[in-house]
């Protein structure tokens, strides 16, 4: 059981609305009641920090979680959001963050850097034209081009398209020239 340093699911859910959060009640309380905890989203990406999960339990009927605990969670989470909004100027300003292949999270979506391109996902556009995938070039920052020089799949050439897009065989900036064969 907690120590007298708990506070009411109800009165942390306020606290955390203040502090921005964006999760409603209701997840909270059904995460509480499947994990017996609170999770306030995710943590850091280029740092260590506080885990953003604080544990609950159920007192006479009531949730409660531990008041240090989530004081530290919302903390972090303040320190998340803070980080996600330097990465996004960063990238607007053609900066590029992470190693190959690492998922680089953004105010907007992803990026995931692999030289000499980077692909930029944004779920939004992906919404409202059904493409949010692109891949753009590290060094000019032009959209990139697909070359179609491989044979149709099997799929492709007896009954209907795959999706997969497989006469694709490279691709290329037009602004510098770069370019990976796939």
């Amino acid at each position: 059981m907690f120590d007298a340093g708990r506070i009411s699911l109800t009165d942390a859910y306020s606290r955390y609305e203040l502090e921005g959060g964006q999760r409603p009640l209701s997840s909270w309380r059904a995460r509480v009641r499947e994990h017996s905890n609170v999770d306030l989203g995710a943590g850091r990406q280029f740092a260590e920090g506080e885990p953003t999960t604080v544990r609950a339990e159920k007192v006479s009927g009531r949730w409660f979680v531990d008041e240090t605990g989530f004081t530290a969670a919302l903390n972090e989470t303040a320190l998340a959001r803070a980080e996600l909004d330097s990465i996004s100027v960063l990238y607007e300003q053609h900066e590029l963050l992470g190693g190959p292949q690492d998922q680089v999270k953004t105010t907007w979506g992803w990026y995931i850097v692999s030289s000499p391109f980077h692909e930029r996902y944004d779920p939004i556009a992906e919404y409202h034209r059904g493409s949010g995938s692109q891949h753009v070039c590290n060094a000019c920052w032009a959209p990139v081009v697909y070359e179609h020089n491989q044979p149709e799949c099997h799929r492709c050439r007896d009954w209907s398209p795959c999706g997969r897009n497989c006469t694709r065989s490279a691709m290329i900036c037009l602004g510098c020239n770069a370019r990976v064969g796939l």
